[in-house]
């Protein structure tokens, strides 16, 4: 009988690996990291078109600032998320780029560091009217959660331009002090960029400027709209000052000078006459009365004034 022996598997081969300097490797394959944003190119005809419609009268400086930070932002001004607004200071006309507070939350988010934020915490009048708002926004540094804090006052970025902040006057607010947050948390992506509540503000008139009377010239009684006093707004006074400009002589002797020139006159006429005098102050509020009032319709009524 023949007995067949199975050879046994020979020792593999001992391989010795190539040791590979990592500092040639690194150097050798390099990694490259792609921004969306960096691939963001318009065609002539789309920047013709941004250029007319998107961001109107902008100076070519302005409309370059403006196609860098739409690439920068990765937002499209063809779906309205970026914006170019001209608007008239007393520097001269100045371009604003503006995006709304959802395009501010895109970048934030894009950036794979953006970790959240806390309710908007609200500081209310006595009539239930927010004062300012806070909000806080996480962002993720070095592996810890980071807060970054902002507060928003309504005396700072109300408008009555805009009805949206007489109806919803919370959520304008905490969209101001959200911005405000996010632009702290992420400032390289977000500097220069501002959203529309933020702005609305720079759309509230500016006040005027009142020059100064010319003594030399005789004081104008300018004709302003007439109202109605409630009753008996003249015969109680409210206020120490009041009642003293009341109950004096002079006052007694322009009442009375009046209904001579004007038979028949009543209460509401009277107060009419004395308003254009005062130059629309509200003489229906006895404590709007002074001594010095008292004497303009004295000598009002001396010169034949109506």
């Amino acid at each position: 009988m023949t007995t067949t022996t199975k050879p046994t598997d020979a020792p593999p081969e001992t391989v010795e690996a190539e040791v590979v300097d990592p500092t040639e490797q690194i150097a050798l394959a390099p990694v490259q990291k792609v921004r969306t944003a960096d691939l963001v190119v318009y065609t002539p005809e789309q920047v013709s078109l941004l250029k007319r419609t998107i961001a109107q009268n902008t100076t070519d400086d302005e409309f370059a600032l403006f196609l860098h930070v739409c690439k920068r932002s990765g937002l499209d001004p063809f779906a309205r998320q970026i914006y170019a607004i001209k608007r008239r200071t007393k520097r001269g006309d100045v371009m604003t780029i503006q995006t709304g507070i959802d395009g501010y939350r895109t970048i934030a988010q894009r950036t794979n560091h953006y970790a959240g934020q806390d309710d908007a915490v609200f500081d209310i009048d006595n009539k239930g009217l927010p004062v300012s708002a806070t909000v806080t926004v996480y962002r993720m540094v070095d592996g810890m959660r980071c807060p970054f804090t902002a507060t928003a006052r309504w005396k700072e970025y109300s408008s009555n331009t805009n009805p949206m902040w007489s109806q919803m006057p919370f959520n304008q607010l905490a969209k101001c002090a959200e911005a405000l947050a996010l632009r702290k948390g992420f400032p390289a992506e977000l500097s220069g960029l501002y959203t529309a509540e933020e702005m609305d503000q720079a759309d509230r008139p500016e006040p005027r400027e009142v020059p100064a009377a010319d003594p030399a010239q005789p004081k104008a009684a300018p004709r302003h709209q007439r109202v109605s006093p409630p009753p008996q707004a003249a015969a109680t006074p409210s206020g120490a000052a009041a009642v003293s400009v009341f109950k004096t002589p002079e006052y007694a002797a322009m009442v009375k000078a009046f209904q001579a020139k004007f038979p028949g006159s009543s209460q509401k006429q009277f107060l009419n006459y004395c308003i254009d005098v005062a130059a629309g102050l509200d003489l229906t509020r006895p404590d709007q009365w002074t001594m010095g009032i008292v004497k303009d319709i004295t000598e009002a009524l001396s010169h034949g004034q109506r």
